[in-house]
């Protein structure tokens, strides 16, 4: 996106970045408080979750929608 779209991104893949937020926040809440640190109101947020079910995402989706930011989210399911 950001070479061929010209759109600033950032993931938070990163090892070091998770580890860091999840030792001072808790695991649960590492996303939340990473976004605090990242996030303009702009921002369009993209979720992938297999599950659908990760509380660090559910927090995440939870804050975005407490702060009037502009989201998505991809997610699995159960098969029935």
């Amino acid at each position: 996106m950001t070479k061929n779209a010209n759109i600033e991104t950032i993931s938070f893949s990163n090892d070091n970045l998770i580890t860091c937020f999840s030792n001072d926040y808790g695991f649960n809440n590492w996303m939340k408080k990473a976004l605090k640190f990242y996030i303009n109101k702009k921002d369009f947020v993209i979720f992938l979750s297999v599950s659908g079910k990760s509380k660090n995402i559910i927090n995440a989706i939870k804050f975005c929608n407490k702060n009037k930011i502009s989201h998505f989210s991809l997610t699995g399911h159960k098969k029935k």
